[in-house]
């Protein structure tokens, strides 16, 4: 692994949680993700990072749109300005396009008070 480059650090969801999230917030779009809060997209160092510990996401609200469905958490290591997990996007939407998606349509997302639990990762390039 030391010579793969890391694409990104993240709060990897558990399956367990991941089968919660889809059966509890049923993503309407074909492209099913639903696996990790973003910390960092391509960081350039993560010896800050506690990796393997398990953390806590508050979910504080969900968007539908027609391109994406999103759970917007706390998530006290993230970078983005909005952190969230994304559930699912419709057909040639990536699940970067979250982060638009939640500036553009804030009047659109629905409370929540939920938690999610995973695990402080790095994900790899293949």
């Amino acid at each position: 692994m030391k010579n793969k480059k890391i694409i990104y650090s993240a709060v990897m969801l558990s399956e367990e949680t991941k089968k919660r999230l889809l059966e509890e917030y049923k993503p309407s779009h074909n492209n099913i993700y639903c696996h990790h809060s973003t910390i960092e997209f391509r960081p350039t160092h993560v010896s800050h990072l506690p990796l393997g510990d398990v953390c806590a996401l508050h979910i504080t609200g969900l968007l539908r749109t027609d391109k994406i469905d999103v759970l917007l958490v706390d998530n006290p290591l993230s970078l983005n300005k909005y952190p969230h997990i994304t559930l699912s996007t419709a057909d040639g939407i990536k699940p970067f396009d979250s982060n638009s998606e939640i500036q553009n349509n804030q009047s659109l997302i629905v409370p929540l008070n939920d938690t999610a639990f995973g695990t402080i990762n790095l994900h790899y390039e293949d």
